[in-house]
């Protein structure tokens, strides 16, 4: 139990780090209206859920790409990040509704927006782990172990610099 707990605890800060990598850069001056930016994303992923099950796939997927539409221009990291979970978003959205192509897609034009590529995000993962599953629903297995290999080499990754800044746990 405790070990589950202590995985459980290492993920969240995994994925509060790679958010904060992802949004630091733009911090600098641009910070309220990038929160507003990810607020309207939020928004936008719990009304497209609602959505698909009210209305279906694609009053999902309009509310989905009027989000990614609505951001503003420009390529630093935490724009990007917010892009690549729209994309994110209509991948996993098409994939749950048989169009294994078009989420391919989107997972390609996720992971083909400007980024670090030595400095993978969760969203860099998620799109890779996307891409397999739609490339799997494809019958490309092999094409599909390798980006499933390379969405669990970056966590990987990510765990593993989240270990290395966490002190140790100390019992009292």
């Amino acid at each position: 139990m405790r070990s589950d707990r202590r995985t459980a605890l290492a993920w969240l800060a995994a994925l509060v780090a790679a958010l904060l990598v992802a949004l630091a850069p733009a911090c600098d001056g641009g910070g309220d209206a990038l929160l507003a930016d990810a607020q309207a994303v939020r928004v936008a992923r719990d009304d497209a859920t609602r959505l698909e099950a009210s209305d279906g796939p694609d009053a999902a997927r309009v509310r989905l790409e009027a989000a990614l539409t609505a951001l503003p221009a420009g390529d630093g990291a935490a724009l990007t990040a917010l892009r690549q979970d729209l994309r994110f978003a209509l991948g996993a959205l098409s994939l749950r509704h048989g169009a294994a192509a078009d989420a391919l897609a989107q997972a390609d034009r996720g992971l083909a927006l400007p980024r670090d590529a030595d400095a993978p995000t969760l969203f860099v993962a998620r799109l890779q782990a996307l891409r397999g599953l739609a490339l799997e629903a494809l019958g490309r297995a092999d094409d599909a172990v390798a980006a499933l290999a390379e969405a669990q080499a970056i966590h990987a990754r990510l765990f593993d610099a989240i270990l290395a800044t966490t002190p140790p746990e100390t019992t009292p």
